[in-house]
């Protein structure tokens, strides 16, 4: 007959390993539902940013592309001190379609499947920037950005910081951002922090 206390502890050690396997599962669930979330914002701003090309007039369209353009790749030499040139790429064969995409020298990359999620985040940014800055008539402009930054590396987000602020001096947009990433406060006019009572959410200014 086998002993009672041994099976009890081994039933408890596979329960165990269950749970373990469990939490382990509903976190790898939980990273592939902010990724799929991010993806899909990152989408958003690719389709806005072709959308907004395909509606204007070609002339018009070549001036704003060569402007996203020198922008999109001064940010991308800013932040990583990257040699990619950003380009746009409109054919218009049966219908007209937008592919965004980075050179340097002859590698060519598509921007959505080649490269990492921290200039994606960057590229993104910058064209949401660019087509709210374009929108007429000019209104008082405020973009709403929740951990728009999260695949962009601890080195590297001082510097997107400055250009948020950079980009906020010069073309009048607040930006309200929501963010655990510290790096962020300094150049932050205003700086709230919000907890989660029995009341509700409390939002606690701490600058």
């Amino acid at each position: 007959m086998r002993n009672p206390i041994v099976i009890t502890e081994t039933l408890k050690d596979r329960v165990k390993n269950v749970s373990y396997q469990v939490e382990a599962n509903k976190a790898l669930l939980e990273r592939t539902r902010k990724d799929l979330e991010e993806c899909s914002n990152q989408m958003t701003s690719l389709e806005l940013a072709s959308t907004l090309l395909k509606t204007i007039g070609e002339q018009q369209r070549e001036k704003t592309i060569t402007t996203f353009e020198r922008v999109v790749t001064l940010a991308l030499k800013e932040i990583f001190d990257s040699e990619y040139i950003f380009k746009i790429e409109v054919t218009s064969d049966k219908r007209v379609s937008t592919k965004f995409k980075l050179i340097k020298g002859e590698l060519e990359l598509d921007l959505m499947t080649a490269v990492g999620g921290g200039i994606i985040n960057v590229v993104a940014f910058v064209l949401k920037v660019l087509i709210l800055a374009s929108v007429r008539p000019k209104r008082q402009q405020i973009m709403f950005l929740d951990e728009t930054f999260n695949n962009v590396s601890v080195e590297y987000r001082p510097k997107v910081a400055k250009l948020l602020k950079s980009f906020s001096e010069q073309l009048g947009i607040q930006f309200v951002l929501v963010t655990h990433q510290p790096e962020f406060l300094e150049t932050a006019d205003k700086v709230y922090e919000l907890s989660k009572t029995s009341e509700g959410t409390i939002a606690t200014r701490i600058d």
